[in-house]
This record gives C-alpha cells, structure tokens and sequence, in this order.
C-alpha cells in the first residue's frame, strides 16, 4: 500500500510508480509458466533484465528527450535529477476598440455541484468599470454556474443598452458550447439556447480568457459565494478594497502570471 502513496518527484517518477508494480508481476508470471509448462528456468538476472527493458521503452516512448540507458541504476540516476521546465506566460486584460465594450464574468463553485455564486464586471475601451455584480446562485454544477453568469450579465447589457460586446469567460467549454463549435449536454441546451437568443439582440462576440487575465471577475463570484448575496455595482467606489485594488493594477495592464509545467519538457539537474 505504501507504494501507491508514495508522492512522485516528476512526470517520469510518476510513469514509473504506475507501471513498475505491473511489470514485475508480469515478468514473475511468465517465468513462473515457462517453468510450470516448458521447463524452462529463466535466471533471476534474466528476469531483472526483461522488467528494465519493458520500463525503459515504456519511459523511451513517452519521454523522447531523455536518455534512459541501461541498467536500472542508470535509469533511476536520471529520474532523480531531472525537473520538470514550468512554462511562465503574463496574461493581462485586453481592453476593447473605441465603441464597444467588454463583459468579463466568472463563477465560483464550491463542489460540483455545490454552492455557487457568479460574477461579472463590464468596462469600456479606457478600462472604467461600468457595471459589476456579484450573484449568489445556491447549489448547482460548475458549468451550469457559468451560464448563469453569463445570462445575468448580458441581460443587464442589453437591458441598459450595451449591445456592442465581447463577452469574456475562463470557460472554454461553455465558450465552445455558446459557439455551436460541440454539442451541449440536454441539462444545459435550454440555458445556452437563452444565451444564444440574447446574442442575436446585439452584436456579441464570445471569448475565451485564461483565468489569470480574468481576476476582477473570479473575485466578485467569490465574494458573492462567501457572502451569500445579490449585489449590482455601478460605481467603483462602492466595491470592496481587494476588487478596487485588482480592478486598478488590471486597468493600469498590470499582468498576472500564468504559471504550469510543460508536458514532457525537463531540465537535468546534475545535483
């Protein structure tokens, strides 16, 4: 058991600790059958030497940048000094052309499904706050969540004549469902057919944002999950301090950091 709970250093380490156990019992098995069946005695040295080489093409084929050379002392030398290269990307708020607007929404789900709230600020081309709300929405899923974000904030739009969009969300399904590029769920078609008649009232674009370039938004779903309430916003002063202070460093393009590790792109440590 402990070797399932054993943390893994890197992606390589991982592969190992998922496939090692296998292998082994797999190389035990044939030998034990070439004995019973054929009479063939394989050494213990034979044995070690087929499970190094199942692991060594196992690591060949899936990590093609590294060297993993026989024997097992070697592969293991190399698994333990090497770290996974992070990729840093700066991710900022784009504002939109003169004469239109930008509607940047989130929600914020505490299970899934479980308590919700959704979230959303409007800005114009200088990146001054129009509108913000923040939505307790009770329990429901994390992408049903998300439409009902969107839904408020562009009822609001249009209500008070913003039909010149871009939508914004950090959900890139629910941004592929509204755009008809994959199919939606039956317990979502109704939502984002409502959503799409909306879109037809003005002239909406829908966008997809890395969550990063998405904080004021991802704030306010919080707030309104935390706090349990219903609130528009039509003057900045009246947002708490955290959301005056992100919604300023984002006005002035202050950027934040996209940071994740890149997939089968290491750096050796020689320690």
């Amino acid at each position: 058991m402990a070797w399932w709970l054993i943390k893994p250093q890197n992606q390589v380490h991982e592969i190992i600790l998922q496939c090692l156990p296998s292998f082994i019992n797999w190389e035990i098995w044939k030998f034990r059958c070439s004995y019973k069946y054929d009479g063939i005695r394989s050494t213990t040295n034979r044995v070690i030497d087929q499970i190094t080489m199942l692991m060594q093409r196992t690591l060949a084929a899936q990590f093609t940048t590294i060297n993993f050379s026989p024997p097992f002392p070697n592969i293991f030398h190399v698994v333990e000094r090497i770290r996974s290269q992070l990729s840093i990307i700066p991710v900022s708020w784009k504002s939109p052309d003169i004469g239109k607007y930008k509607l940047n929404v989130d929600c914020c789900c505490k299970g899934n499904p479980g308590s919700a709230g959704a979230g959303g600020i409007l800005r114009d081309h200088n990146g001054h706050m129009i509108m913000a709300f923040a939505s307790y929405l009770g329990e429901c899923s994390c992408n049903y969540a998300e439409i009902q974000a969107i839904k408020i904030g562009l009822k609001w739009c249009l209500d008070n004549g913003f039909g010149n969009l871009i939508m914004e969300s950090d959900s890139l399904l629910t941004m592929h469902m509204i755009n008809g590029n994959i199919s939606t769920s039956w317990l979502l078609k109704d939502e984002i057919n409502k959503i799409q008649a909306m879109k037809a009232k003005g002239h909406i674009q829908f966008n997809h944002i890395f969550r990063e370039g998405n904080s004021t938004a991802d704030l306010l779903a919080n707030l309104a999950e935390f706090k349990k309430y219903n609130a528009f916003f039509t003057s900045a002063i009246n947002l708490p301090m955290q959301i005056i202070s992100t919604l300023k460093n984002v006005k002035k393009g202050g950027p934040n950091f996209r940071i994740r590790v890149r997939k089968n792109t290491f750096i050796f440590d020689p320690g």
